[in-house]
């Protein structure tokens, strides 16, 4: 097993940013990355001076190569008529939900995954229609799932049947088991820099995994940094094992101090305790912590 340190670490290493640069239409260009500098030209801005006499002040406005094309940054470049831009390419991820016919039930977790990475910047995301188990359809949608895409997330009931045949693509899974709870069964494997997860059946843990591990795979094939939170711990919490825990529970920012409250058991979570939570707290084996003690947290990709 790998622990969840050594897999932070080699996501970080086994997977380099994607830089390519494509021309979209003005329409296409919202939440991508501008790929060169644009000088919007001088704008006469009509102004009142405190005699009523009409007077034009000078406007001149930098969008920086790298920038974020927000809403506000494209209601600038409306104004200037611009048709297409050069934007850095998205990364392009899918979700693909399995089953066989030993678990023939849809995974509600694939539509909760596509959402929660919908309105990540730089990325375009699609749920895939149901994969199953010893079709003739099996491999050849295998092949250009993994062809087409820049990351994927598998997630299912019935997972044992597909890293053989993705091993057989040519996907090399460099992580087959995370010294973790809940989702130790998370495996990640790759090839020319595309990024394969197949996420724990437990819904808890395909959650945690898609949102600790994929947002890292994505934040380095996007070149952006992504970085924990230091808080400060309203709970006791006792982990005696050897893996580490990941809770679930709510921050807030009291005197300009983060303090969080979780879970006591993460053997226990369910989807409903993530209602009113905004992020994942670490816990490391074999650790007590006490109140006031310093955790380290993730927040949602979902914030709430």
């Amino acid at each position: 097993m790998t622990s969840v340190d050594e897999t932070l670490f080699l996501i970080n290493h086994n997977f380099s940013p994607q830089q390519s640069i494509i021309k979209v239409p003005f329409s296409d260009a919202l939440n991508l990355f501008l790929a060169e500098d644009l000088l919007i030209p001088e704008q006469p801005i009509l102004t009142r001076n405190r005699i009523e006499k009409t007077n034009f002040a000078i406007s001149e406005t930098l969008i920086a190569k790298g920038s974020l094309l927000r809403p506000y940054e494209m209601g600038i470049l409306l104004r200037q008529g611009i048709e297409e831009i050069m934007v850095y390419k998205p990364i392009q991820a899918r979700v693909q939900p399995v089953y066989s016919d030993r678990y023939p039930y849809k995974p509600i977790i694939a539509p909760l995954i596509s959402n929660i990475f919908r309105n990540f910047e730089g990325v375009n995301i699609s749920e895939e229609r149901v994969l199953m188990a010893n079709r003739d359809e099996t491999i050849p949608r295998l092949e250009a799932l993994s062809s087409q895409s820049d990351i994927v997330f598998f997630t299912g009931y019935d997972l044992d049947w597909v890293m053989p045949l993705l091993e057989r693509l040519g996907i090399i899974f460099f992580v087959k088991s995370v010294t973790q709870q809940p989702g130790s069964s998370l495996m990640i494997g790759i090839k020319n820099n595309k990024a394969i997860f197949i996420l724990p059946p437990q819904q808890p843990g395909a959650l945690l995994s898609a949102e600790l591990y994929g947002r890292l795979a994505l934040a380095q094939l996007l070149n952006r940094k992504t970085e924990p939170l230091r808080a400060t711990s309203a709970t006791i919490y006792q982990n005696k094992t050897q893996n580490t825990h990941f809770s679930i529970g709510r921050y807030s920012i009291f005197d300009k101090e983060i303090i969080v409250n979780f879970r006591q058991n993460v053997n226990e979570l369910t989807l409903s305790d993530f209602v009113n939570a905004n992020c994942y707290v670490k816990i490391l084996p074999q650790t007590n912590v006490k109140k006031g003690q310093s955790v380290e947290i993730t927040p949602f990709i979902a914030k709430g």
